[in-house]
């Protein structure tokens, strides 16, 4: 089982913990992995600010000691791999890495002010760093399928110049990162008022700038995490305007950093114990439709926030006395309601069943339907099958890995909680002492 090749897509936090992982790993008890990430533009873009997602001035939301080998839990591996991961791979080790001018460690500079969370384009600068310090090796391009053989997994890619070329073989493949924005609302008619919670940041400035005919507040439409850092960089942009958040649920919940929630996200027991429903319920609150404390305080200091719930149906371009008019309707309580937008922003979500495209025809038929709801149905079963792996199918040629859809295994491989118990679970399958569940 030794000298497993593991692909990855996506080069953020999620594949710069295993590559870090599979590096200690391979230091201490040799399996020999390898681990190839794969990557359509640039390490951590999504984190950056210059690709969209996030301007990269907000602060994560969780501590930076939640960092790429957190938990350090040694039940897993030799407990050796815990101490040498936090050594060579903590945010303290990378804090130290960085000396300022005067000669103090970045980590010293961290802790006298107040051992801030990262910004996301620092965090982004930690994930590059632990990605080039690993022997992970890199390669640019797009990922356009997957192709099974006798032997492993062969991705074929689509290079910066538009060349076409195949690379392989894998034992396993990862799926990482949220995906594009699934765009639920209808649009009818284009217009530079109207953007989504992925281009929103490539020019947020230039975006509420623009010159309105009217008095009509910002419409944002969604009620996470996504829709409310919206909020708060318009509630930031001058002059100020009025802000209208249309969410499919009672108000923004919030979340904040607690023991009795946060152990659950590293606490195996304590999940096994809970009856699925109160599992989904769990990562739904806590992970889905939520908004941490910091961005919720922020929105609730301006009077110029309000909430509405509904979902939002249709945004559409029309044409009225003072030009160009942004209509936007929602559903609530079985009635439609259109309200106008100077600005509208669809930020309801991302796909994070994005790569199902990609797969050979055998795994995609059961990922896809004409209806809606049934593919909707198919997928929540595929998922809620996933293996203590985070193996979504476990099947010749080698398994496919997709950590964002786990929410059925655990609450912290999703998100950030917990990116060095993620990958635990993922390279333990690729190491000799693998036992098929």
């Amino acid at each position: 089982m030794s000298g497993k090749h593991i692909a990855i897509v996506g080069a953020g936090p999620k594949a710069a913990a295993i590559a870090a992982k599979a590096d200690i790993l391979n230091r201490v008890q040799k399996p020999q992995l390898q681990v190839t990430i794969f990557e359509q533009s640039a390490v951590a873009a999504n984190w950056s600010g210059r690709y969209g997602y996030t301007d990269g001035e907000a602060r994560l939301c969780t501590p930076a000691e939640r960092d790429l080998g957190f938990p350090y839990d040694a039940g897993v591996f030799d407990p050796r791999i815990a101490a040498a991961m936090y050594a060579e791979y903590s945010w303290g080790a990378y804090l130290l890495e960085h000396v300022r001018a005067d000669a103090q460690s970045g980590f010293n500079n961290w802790v006298n002010r107040g051992r801030s969370p990262p910004t996301h384009a620092e965090f982004a600068g930690y994930v590059e760093w632990a990605i080039a310090k690993s022997s992970a090796t890199l390669e640019i391009g797009t990922v356009t399928r997957l192709e099974p053989t006798p032997h492993g997994w062969r991705i074929h890619r689509r290079g910066p110049g538009g060349r076409s070329r195949s690379q392989g073989l894998f034992d396993g493949v990862v799926f990482t990162g949220p995906g594009a924005p699934l765009h639920r609302v209808e649009r009818l008619g284009t217009s530079a008022r109207i953007t989504d919670g992925r281009d929103f940041w490539k020019d947020p400035d230039g975006f509420l700038a623009q010159p309105t005919a009217s008095d009509e507040p910002v419409i944002i439409l969604g009620a996470g995490g996504t829709a409310a850092a919206i909020a708060a960089r318009t509630v930031r942009a001058r002059p100020p305007r009025d802000i209208l958040i249309i969410g499919d649920q009672a108000a923004l919940f919030t979340r904040s950093e607690a023991f009795f929630e946060s152990q659950i996200f590293t606490d195996d027991a304590i999940w096994e114990r809970l009856e699925p429903n109160t599992r989904r319920g769990f990562t739904d609150r806590l992970n889905r439709g939520v908004v941490w404390s910091t961005i919720s305080d922020e929105l609730a200091r301006s009077p110029k926030v309000r909430f509405e719930p509904g979902r939002g149906e249709k945004i559409e371009v029309r044409t009225g006395l003072a030009g160009e008019e942004i209509l936007v309707e929602y559903r609530r309580s079985g009635k439609t309601i259109g309200t106008y937008a100077s600005l509208a922003i669809d930020a309801s979500g991302f796909d994070t069943w994005w790569f199902a495209t990609l797969l050979p025809p055998a795994m995609r038929d059961r990922l896809t339907a004409a209806n809606a709801k049934k593919q909707k149905a198919m997928r929540e079963a595929v998922a809620d099958g996933m293996s203590k792996y985070l193996e979504l199918f476990n099947e010749a040629p080698g398994p496919i890995h997709a950590p964002m859809l786990s929410q059925a295994v655990g609450p912290g491989f999703m998100s950030l909680m917990a990116l060095g118990a993620m990958s635990d679970r993922i390279l333990d399958r690729y190491l000799p002492s693998y036992i098929a569940s």
